[in-house]
């Protein structure tokens, strides 16, 4: 595995890379775990560094995602990952009733998923690489029993990206790295990518906490938005 991802991935210069070591995210741990057997983990994880090295980067990053309690932040950290993530928190925020009825406000969310980082980086003993996440209403998969946060728009999103900056100037300033679930996640209502309603504006939030871009976009004629 390690020699295919050398091969035709850490090589393209658009992959991702923290200090020469090219990034890679194991999004389920547990799964690992049960294949190789928890004890054995992180010696295979030290033989990928080793094998990375030799092809002349500066070792491997490995993030390990399911950081959702305690336990799993524990796990993560003793299996050797340099970091822990999640894929998102869709649940964050609510409550009982919330979660019976399966709607919910995503300005619920936002503050949900600051309670969560906060927890995460008090019990984490590595790195923890925020999640956020522009919504979730995963209808077209779910139907039914679809889970759906309501009201998700681009100054909510705003409000979830400027709490991440804020903990990681103050908590974590060596390491300013957050993922976003995700770029095109059509079937569960979370995504970046431009579209009809909001147009560029889950990505000029982005540009504007992050980044000291200027606000107004350097080709508008290129900002084409999908059409119905």
């Amino acid at each position: 595995l390690t020699e295919h991802w050398l091969r035709n991935y850490f090589s393209q210069p658009q992959y991702l890379k923290l200090d020469n070591k090219p990034v890679v995210i194991v999004l389920h741990p547990p799964n690992l775990a049960r294949d190789l057997g928890a004890n054995n983990v992180k010696a295979a994880l030290d033989n990928m560094r080793a094998q990375v090295r030799r092809a002349g980067y500066a070792g491997l990053y490995l993030i390990g995602g399911d950081a959702i309690n305690q336990a799993s932040m524990e796990a993560i950290a003793e299996q050797g990952y340099d970091a822990a993530c999640a894929y998102n928190y869709p649940t964050a925020g609510m409550d009982a009733n919330t979660l019976t009825l399966l709607r919910s406000p995503y300005e619920e969310m936002v503050a949900g998923y600051l309670a969560i980082w906060e927890d995460c980086m008090s019990m984490s003993r590595i790195p923890y690489i925020i999640p956020l996440s522009p919504g979730w209403d995963n209808r077209p998969w779910g139907k039914e029993t679809a889970l759906v946060r309501i009201g998700s728009n681009p100054q909510l999103f705003k409000r979830m990206c400027m709490n991440a900056k804020r903990i990681l100037d103050a908590h974590q300033p060596q390491l300013k790295a957050l993922l976003v679930e995700a770029w095109n996640e059509w079937g569960e209502g979370s995504y970046l990518e431009p579209e009809r309603r909001y147009g560029f504006g889950y990505l000029d939030v982005l540009r504007t906490v992050f980044t000291k871009a200027p606000a107004e976009h350097e080709h508008d004629h290129w900002d084409i938005i999908p059409q119905d």
